[in-house]
């Protein structure tokens, strides 16, 4: 008898079933996530070839810092054939091609990149601020992660709109098929691979910051440059990381400020809270609800026995809703301190974009606040949202008061 799926509304059901990829669930997981951490804080699931889920803070933070055990060598569930440079990679191998990136998303590289951030957003909202209504995800939130990363990556101004196309069918288009997505993969490598091909016979730029194709091109490891294919493999993966989760992010944060409007007020009021703030709408959005990790040895741990070969997925949605870490967790506390959300991930593969995340999100939602501070969702039912270990929503319709009108006086 095929077991009958988790009704995640009425929190019947049984874990064996349990999917974390689940639209459903992925729609409102705090119940599921709740029932998990007092129940069942090690679930084992049958889904995926079958998996133990941990959805206790102390249990997921305390897996993401032990890689020599929960390894990082595939970190999808199910699993993805392709290792991405570096988070499918552990140990000193791991922190030699983080050493490389790491320069370039810097506190410092990256808070250098605020003001022309926040200039993308305002030229992004002039184009639509007096029509009153626009999809906030199509003509900004997914602009400014995108075009900020590719310009540092170094994609050429007349190359944008191209990988514009290619990552939006790859990361906010559900509607593709199969073949329409591996078309928009394999022309976005070619691409790249022409790139890195014309940057090495070009005559080296002098300088003060190489972009990251720059950067990569100059690395060593044990004295070697890098390959090509390995080259190509690390852009492709900054370009899945750093554009998708701000994304999300940004989208779910006005989703949270639409429907709290004291929320609303007091951003409004003081717009230094956002800083604080920031570290909350992380904490209860998580845009990467989920990652994986397969045991690399025998492990006793948790009151569960791993063994070599198992696989674990970590709730970081879960952990970020936690009651014994976060007082009051299902509230949105703007001051809330500490705030040790792990949306960003925990130990050494913890997101080596946070900074620039959270300088994206900050600039793009104060110019929200500032040039549309009554925008509201305008049809719940068109919302568009993505399922799977980064989730969130990609389709946000919006109205607002255009400029022209926000002064007359009611008649």
């Amino acid at each position: 008898m095929t077991p009958l799926p988790i009704d995640h509304r009425s929190g019947s059901g049984s874990f064996e079933v349990f999917d974390h990829l689940d639209p459903d669930l992925l729609r409102d997981p705090s119940p599921t996530y709740a029932r998990l951490r007092a129940s069942c804080p090690v679930a084992h699931s049958e889904r995926h070839g079958g998996f133990s889920a941990l959805s206790r803070y102390r249990d997921v933070v305390g897996a993401a810092r032990d890689h020599d055990v929960f390894s990082s060598r595939s970190i999808s569930l199910p699993d993805d054939p392709v290792v991405f440079i570096p988070i499918n990679l552990d140990g000193p191998e791991h922190a030699r091609y983080r050493s490389i990136l790491a320069p370039s998303f810097s506190p410092r590289r990256v808070e250098g990149l605020r003001e022309p951030a926040r200039a993308l957003a305002a030229s992004l909202i002039d184009r639509f601020v007096d029509a009153g209504s626009c999809d906030l995800a199509i003509e900004l939130t997914q602009l400014v992660p995108s075009l900020t990363l590719f310009r540092l990556i170094g994609v050429p101004a007349d190359d944008e709109a191209g990988m514009r196309a290619w990552t939006t069918t790859l990361l906010f288009d559900e509607s593709v098929t199969a073949d329409e997505g591996a078309r928009a993969a394999t022309a976005m490598q070619r691409y790249l691979y022409d790139l890195v091909a014309r940057r090495r016979s070009a005559a080296p730029v002098e300088t003060d910051e190489v972009d990251l194709v720059g950067a990569l091109l100059g690395a060593r490891i044990d004295g070697r440059a890098l390959d090509d294919d390995t080259v190509v493999n690390i852009l492709i993966t900054l370009v899945f990381g750093g554009i998708g989760p701000t994304t999300f992010l940004m989208n779910g944060a006005v989703a949270l400020i639409n429907r709290d409007p004291e929320l609303r007020r007091r951003l409004l009021d003081d717009p230094a809270l956002l800083t604080s703030a920031t570290e909350e709408f992380l904490r209860l959005v998580t845009p990467v609800q989920s990652i994986g990790r397969v045991v690399s040895v025998h492990d006793h741990r948790l009151e569960h026995d791993f063994t070599a070969g198992d696989r674990v997925l970590l709730l970081w949605g879960s952990a970020n809703r936690d009651g014994d870490e976060f007082a009051d967790p299902e509230s949105f506390v703007a001051d809330r301190a500490p705030n040790r959300h792990v949306a960003f991930g925990s130990g050494v593969h913890r997101c080596l974009g946070a900074h620039l995340a959270r300088v994206e999100f900050q600039t793009v939602i104060g110019e929200v606040l500032t040039r549309l501070p009554d925008i509201a969702i305008s049809d719940e039912a068109e919302i568009g949202r993505r399922s799977g270990h980064m989730s969130g929503i990609h389709r946000l319709p919006v109205v607002f008061t255009p400029p022209r009108l926000r002064h007359l006086d009611p008649v």
